[in-house]
């Protein structure tokens, strides 16, 4: 615990209510914060706001100690109160050791700590550890290597869910505050890890990943059973989410024309931050998959996903690195006719076409016939609705085309 203490501004060592609202003095935080577990908390009076503090630690005792003053300040900055305070852990100061324990991956001494501790030890008034605080460090440092959803270690993934689901019905709200933090872990998934003795730095398998959020969803539900009624809401949002980007991975895998071996796909970034049918769909149109999408918006599952304003929406999404002939019969024969002039998305489909038609004049000489062409198919389905609509508004879509 010293060694984290005298390694990090003196400020950051206690994590207080007051809010750090300059951005360079924000960012320099998080950056300090990062890998660092929270060990205690002290809520500050209302009104105050820390000034300076000192740790007055013993060497060689285990108890953690800092004084630290707190201030008020008028309206026009000049201070009004001072209050000096001290915090002290205690001499055993369990819960800053099982913490530090988690820090460096040592999670089986952390339970035995947490174990052989009285309940007095591990909650007090500035801070508190339960057994799913374990389990949670525990299930995030294996999750950081994708490939552990795949195979024998499985088993240890489905464990730590049943622990943290049986967690958050016997811890409370510490527990259902794990099981909340392992489902985020899992659903933001990344594919990068601190671990450089793994070489394997791919994504997981679409199908063990679409699985492991599924059990992850079953693992809430379980525990929807036994806990208080307040954290019932929480918790099936975080199943809603969860069975949604599971939904869309299924799409994946069925939509798209996959090796026979397609549960061997790996996924990576953007397809693994895909978290629902809409940001599938609207991906699979930014990278000039149209054919693919259109496939996607017309299966089983598209149809109840995707509204006709998700598709319209996503049009304005089309970069100018796209050959607009890829996409123009897209837009004119099957976009546009589902457009009605009285919804707004019309009018950022306008703009976007103006604003792309530009950027492809400041191309070579090809991109004046790109520009031509985009304009064309637009102009023409713009002309139809104008004269569905009053002088004025009208004034507004000629002038979008008049100018380019």
């Amino acid at each position: 615990l010293q060694g984290i203490v005298s390694s990090i501004p003196k400020a950051m060592i206690l994590s207080c209510d007051a809010e750090i609202t300059h951005k360079k003095e924000k960012s320099h935080a998080q950056k300090m914060i990062t890998g660092i577990h929270q060990v205690y908390s002290i809520k500050i009076e209302s009104g105050f706001k820390i000034l300076d503090l000192a740790d007055c630690s013993i060497a060689g005792c285990r108890e953690c100690a800092v004084r630290y003053c707190m201030v008020s300040t008028g309206k026009k900055g000049n201070v009004v109160d001072v209050k000096f305070r001290e915090f002290r852990t205690g001499n055993k100061n369990v819960i800053a050791e099982a913490k530090l324990l988690l820090a460096n991956q040592l999670f089986d001494k952390a339970q035995e700590l947490i174990s052989s501790s009285t309940t007095e030890e591990l909650t007090t008034p500035y801070g508190t550890i339960h057994a799913s605080d374990i389990v949670l460090a525990r299930f995030k440092y294996m999750i950081c290597n994708p490939q552990i959803l795949t195979g024998e270690k499985k088993d240890q993934v489905k464990e730590c869910l049943r622990r943290l689901s049986f967690g958050a019905v016997s811890g409370g709200p510490s527990g259902v505050k794990c099981l909340i933090q392992a489902s985020k872990a899992i659903y933001h998934l990344e594919t990068t890890h601190d671990d450089i003795s793994c070489n394997h730095l791919s994504g997981p398998y679409i199908r063990d990943y679409r699985l492991t959020l599924l059990a992850m969803a079953m693992s809430i539900s379980n525990a929807l059973k036994g806990i208080s009624n307040k954290f019932i809401k929480r918790l099936k949002r975080e199943i809603v989410l969860l069975e949604e980007k599971a939904a869309a991975l299924k799409t994946v895998e069925s939509t798209f024309e996959l090796p026979s071996a397609k549960h061997k796909l790996e996924l990576t970034p953007p397809l693994l931050h895909v978290q629902n049918h809409k940001e599938l769909y609207h991906l699979l149109v930014e990278k000039g998959a149209f054919l693919i999408a259109e496939d996607m918006r017309k299966s089983e599952m598209g149809a109840k996903f995707i509204s006709t304003m998700d598709m319209a929406e996503s049009v304005t999404k089309i970069s100018s690195n796209i050959d607009p002939r890829k996409y123009c019969s897209w837009i004119k024969d099957i976009v546009f006719p589902m457009l009605n002039i009285h919804q707004s998305i019309v009018v950022s489909i306008a703009k976007w076409a103006c604003i792309t038609a530009d950027e492809f004049d400041q191309k070579s000489s090809s991109g004046i016939e790109d520009s031509i062409l985009l304009l064309e198919v637009s102009s023409i389905r713009f002309y139809l609705i104008i004269i569905q609509i009053s002088s004025r508004r009208a004034k507004e879509y000629i002038y979008f085309f008049v100018v380019s």
